[in-house]
């Protein structure tokens, strides 16, 4: 799938970090629990998500693609600790 990847270059140090994903007719953002569940339906399996990245263009004068992995892409960390935070919440409205 194609997406937008922010690219800094300072000095001789390229970092490359992964934005937004295109899906049909949207823009989803990286790491995003709507990008992960949209993938899902998209594809018809269970638990899709942005995993890796490839960047098309080259960097000034690099002969090969740059590509790496995105890190937290899966978003089980953050939707745990969201469902905590409400059953959290749920357990101090039923005092």
């Amino acid at each position: 799938m194609l997406g937008i990847a922010e690219v800094t270059v300072a000095g001789r140090v390229v970092s490359v970090q992964p934005t937004t994903l295109f899906l049909l007719d949207r823009h989803l953002q990286i790491p995003g629990v709507e990008t992960n569940r949209l993938i899902t339906r998209y594809t018809e399996s269970l638990e899709n998500y942005p995993v890796a990245w490839r960047l098309l263009v080259s960097v000034h004068r690099e002969s090969c693609e740059r590509s790496g992995e995105i890190k937290g892409g899966d978003m089980k960390d953050i939707v745990a600790y969201g469902v905590l935070a409400l059953l959290t919440l749920k357990a101090l409205r039923e005092k």
